[in-house]
């Protein structure tokens, strides 16, 4: 579902909206489509529907234009108005047309699907959305060949679209001699949607497509890269990859190093006073003593006096706060550095958020510190519980508002029956066993 700003009369696109946008000005998507949802085939789009919360179209009634914007605030498209369809939860169907603004110049780049792509004339279209393993490489027929690429990597399996077009522009002589290479923004959802959007494709382009999908649900030659992708996330050395050509071995492998060469962020998660911040200072000394990783250390009260600056505590700022937190750890892991962040992080969802913002660069690793509620408020020697039980904060994490525990923690620690030399060493022996030091302990 679009998310929407609060300054005049426009969305700002949610990724997968964004792409039906731009599917829906191409003539791809069915009428009275609904962006960001399920995709059924039917007759070519000439309007479509979006869903958006009541009454923002600016003037509060069912009329008028909105601006579709993406990422940037860069306008793609008009919504112009029709009707409003009243839905459940308090949300309206808005249906209307779309008109072009701009094209996009946001996201992965590269040439772009386009109206003279959608004319001409082509023997076989090729959905590359995940790489090919050497049992289901060419030959394909002969002819005009258009190969896409998704400009997301909510639909290339995390693999980043540049990774894919280098691959592409290696399998491109195998395939032909006469073959086209786009980007396109193809979103998958579910498998009947993703099957629809392929069949729309196939109609509006009028040619057979070949979809490479990454679920096995979708593409039952799928099984091969999902063994390919389990042996490449697990690899702590630099050996070949089994069942893929030497061009997309390389390619994999500048994306996705060794363990002990790959980034990895370590969240700490507790309540305050459980012992997060201590335990990770601790790991960090011993990681710049035994360790030549690169160590960063984000701590939650010291994100919370600069970058998160400003921010509430409310479950809005407290989310956007682990946001930020996770942003700033995806970069240094995208340049194979070692983050560790203690922040309290008391919402699954949000921790999820954050748990695929870095698999898409690296690795993620959850460590609970699970200290008991009644030991953390004995300790409260900032006196914050206090605080909270006398009314004076609001919303305090497992007094007046909520810590969901994590039920996928890949380590859990209980400072009350460890002391931090000993849940030190588990949290090293994790990364070591995990291979992500296996090759650079001293």
């Amino acid at each position: 579902m679009p998310t929407t700003s609060t300054v005049g009369p426009r969305v700002v696109l949610d990724d997968v909206t964004l792409g039906d946008v731009e599917l829906a000005l191409l003539g791809v998507l069915p009428v009275d489509h609904v962006l960001g949802g399920v995709v059924r085939v039917g007759s070519p789009v000439t309007g479509a529907t979006v869903l958006l919360p009541r009454g923002l179209d600016g003037s509060g009634h069912p009329s008028g234009e909105l601006l579709l914007v993406d990422e940037e605030c860069t306008p793609l498209a008009t919504l112009i108005v029709q009707e409003a369809v009243p839905c459940e939860g308090g949300s309206d169907l808005l249906r209307g047309l779309l008109r072009r603004e701009r094209a996009r110049e946001s996201g992965a780049g590269g040439p772009r699907l386009d109206e003279a792509a959608l004319l001409a004339d082509w023997h076989l279209v090729v959905i590359l959305s995940r790489p090919l393993t050497t049992d289901e490489l060419p030959p394909w027929e002969r002819g005009r060949v258009l190969l896409l690429v998704p400009d997301s990597r909510q639909s290339t399996d995390g693999i980043p679209t540049a990774v894919l077009l280098d691959m592409a522009r290696h399998l491109a002589p195998e395939v032909g001699s006469d073959v086209t290479i786009r980007t396109a923004p193809l979103r998958w959802r579910d498998p009947a949607s993703d099957t629809a959007l392929g069949d729309l494709l196939a109609a509006r382009l009028g040619a057979p497509v070949d979809l490479r999908h990454p679920s096995p649900d979708v593409d039952p030659r799928a099984v091969g890269w999902r063994d390919v992708r389990a042996a490449l996330d697990s690899a702590v050395r630099d050996d070949p990859l089994d069942r893929v050509p030497d061009s997309v071995d390389q390619a994999l492998r500048r994306w996705r190093p060794p363990r002990p060469r790959r980034g990895v962020v370590v969240m700490f998660t507790g309540l305050s006073g459980s012992g997060k911040s201590t335990l990770a200072r601790s790991v960090r000394d011993a990681l710049l003593e035994t360790s030549s990783r690169t160590v960063s250390l984000l701590d939650g009260d010291a994100v919370r006096g600069l970058l998160s600056s400003g921010l509430g505590f409310d479950r809005v700022g407290r989310e956007q706060n682990i946001r930020r937190i996770g942003f700033v750890a995806t970069e240094v892991a995208r340049h194979g550095g070692l983050v560790l962040c203690a922040p309290i992080a008391p919402y699954r969802s949000t921790r999820a958020e954050v748990r695929a913002m870095v698999r898409e660069v690296g690795d993620f690793v959850l460590v609970h510190v699970s200290t008991p509620l009644e030991t953390c408020e004995a300790r409260d020697f900032k006196g914050l519980y206090a605080a909270a039980r006398a009314g004076r904060i609001r919303e305090f994490t497992g007094v007046s508002d909520p810590y969901e525990s994590p039920d996928d923690a890949d380590l859990v620690v209980d400072t009350t029956v460890m002391r931090v030399a000993e849940a030190t060493a588990v949290v090293l022996a994790h990364l070591q066993t995990g291979g992500w030091l296996s090759e650079e302990i001293r």
